[in-house]
């Protein structure tokens, strides 16, 4: 089968509790990309950091995984914000970590429930007249253009407002200080749903464009168009008019270059170990899991709200600020995924494609590169295939069933044939929650809902020297979001300890 595959588990190096320090400037919880990025800028600012995470392996929802010879993602299988002007791109020049990342020529196809075919391409124009020629309306120009507007507003005000939302007397003068006149004309677009947008341009009706945009939106805003802001909406929508990446060697060859750095700036990463308590004494912590504890001046949450809360002291009003920022676990998005080995003989040149179902829903099939053995040997592919659907309802159903209907979909679109299978590995919420810990075992974020505004969500600092970051955190979702999260929470920590 040509060469072998290597696992990734002989990529990082856990501390030794020997090596491990007593106090640190910084103790970061969960190393997702959220975390991890916080911890790589405290740790080129020479602070000392401790990367506590769970699992095995690091990266949260953004890694990679071995299993029988191949290497399969654990969850995020596309990656934007490398192009300039983006979190990732800052945060990789910031630093210098490099990436060996591949832009793709198509960042997906996407099926519609009748069986055809469209492709998103990147280009703006190209775009425009595919999404003309497969769901018409006459406003259709229009409307992307306005998209395009709105996101490219997101992604600019992003990273010119570090601070945002303003929580403290200097963050309204470096506000103030990056603001442009034609911002609130965007911003007042937070007010507005995706849903009352295409009513404005004549495309609700629209049947086809309307699920379009529904089963779009869900790999995303983990939501439908009804509850979804225009300002998150249009850029969700977006996302393949920016530049779409391939990672060889999966989303974990990212999360490598991260923690290589750490610890060459000194920092320590923890591995398979759960935080029992954060507990505050005086103005600084005292981090406990198992037999050990360590203090810290400053701690940096980088898991979800939900988790975070059950930490700290009950009654504490750290625990009190925390928990009024969690959202009940059943309206939270969790995932069937199927993970495949195939034989490369039929695929073209894109390797992401979002499957619309007859009956509804949608399925979305990620592949790994044709040169990739790093994941792969010669001749064969690594395939994801996840679903979304809330938590509460996953616990029930036949995961399988369910995978048995994905292939089967697969096969009717051409996509694969029965003979091409080699391997299957289906995994519910069940393992989503033994991987990460989440309750419920969500993925994928908060979702957006239409009464939480941009500054109603958790504000990056929930007391004084306490700071949160991650999927749950507006905007959250998405290795752009998350990645920006960790931006902006160094940023205010490295500001306020100067």
């Amino acid at each position: 089968m040509g060469n072998e595959v290597l696992n990734p588990v002989n990529f990082f190096h856990s501390v030794p509790a020997g090596d491990m320090k007593a106090h640190y400037d910084t103790v970061v919880i969960g190393a997702g990309m959220a975390g991890l990025t916080a911890a790589a800028l405290l740790a080129k600012d020479g602070r000392s950091v401790l990367v506590i995470e769970r699992n095995y392996l690091p990266g949260g929802c953004s890694s990679s995984y071995y299993r029988k010879g191949y290497v399969f993602e654990s969850g995020a299988t596309t990656l934007i914000g490398l192009d300039a002007g983006m979190p990732l791109r800052a945060v990789l020049d910031e630093t210098g970590i490099q990436l060996d990342a591949r832009k793709l020529e198509v960042p997906m196809q996407v099926f519609l429930p009748d069986g055809r075919m469209l492709t998103r391409f990147q280009d703006r124009d190209q775009w425009i007249k595919e999404a003309q020629r497969v769901f018409g309306g006459k406003r259709m120009a229009e409307f992307w253009k306005f998209c395009f507007k709105i996101s490219d507003f997101v992604w600019d005000s992003s990273m010119r407002y570090r601070f945002f939302p303003p929580q403290k007397t200097q963050d309204w003068f470096s506000l103030l200080s990056n603001f442009k006149l034609s911002d609130p004309w965007f911003a007042r677009h937070a007010f507005t749903s995706t849903a009352s947008l295409l009513k404005r341009f004549g495309l609700y009706e629209n049947e086809a464009f309307r699920t379009f945009v529904n089963e779009q939106l869900m790999i995303t805003a983990q939501n439908k168009m009804e509850d979804v802001n225009v300002l998150f909406g249009a850029t969700a929508l977006c996302y393949t008019n920016t530049g779409n990446y391939y990672l060889p060697g999966g989303m974990v060859s990212m999360v490598k270059a991260f923690t290589d750095y750490i610890n060459q700036k000194g920092g320590h990463l923890l591995l398979r170990t759960a935080v029992d308590s954060i507990e505050p004494e005086g103005e600084q912590f005292n981090v406990k899991f198992g037999s050990h504890t360590v203090r810290a001046q400053s701690v940096v949450s980088a898991i979800p709200m939900n988790n975070l809360a059950n930490l700290l002291p009950q009654q504490h009003p750290l625990n009190l600020k925390a928990s009024q920022q969690t959202i009940e676990t059943k309206k939270l998005n969790s995932a069937l995924q199927m993970s495949l080995v195939v034989k490369d003989r039929r695929f073209p040149k894109c390797l992401h494609y979002q499957i619309h179902q007859p009956n509804g829903g949608s399925i979305f099939l990620s592949l790994s590169s044709a040169n990739d053995h790093l994941r792969s040997p010669q001749g064969f592919r690594v395939a994801s295939i996840s679903t979304h659907a809330k938590t509460s309802d996953y616990f029930e159903t036949d995961k399988h069933k369910w995978a048995e209907q994905a292939i089967e979909l697969l096969v009717k679109r051409g996509l694969i044939e029965h003979d091409d299978l080699i391997l299957k590995h289906v995994s519910g919420p069940e393992e989503w929650l033994q991987w990460t810990g989440r309750a419920g075992g969500f993925v994928g974020g908060y979702p957006q809902f239409k009464d939480v505004l941009p500054w109603k969500m958790n504000m990056h600092q929930l007391g004084e020297n306490i700071y949160t970051c991650g999927d749950s955190v507006y905007p959250g979702q998405g290795i752009p979001g998350v990645v920006m999260n960790g931006w902006q929470v160094a940023g205010r920590l490295l500001r306020d300890s100067a």
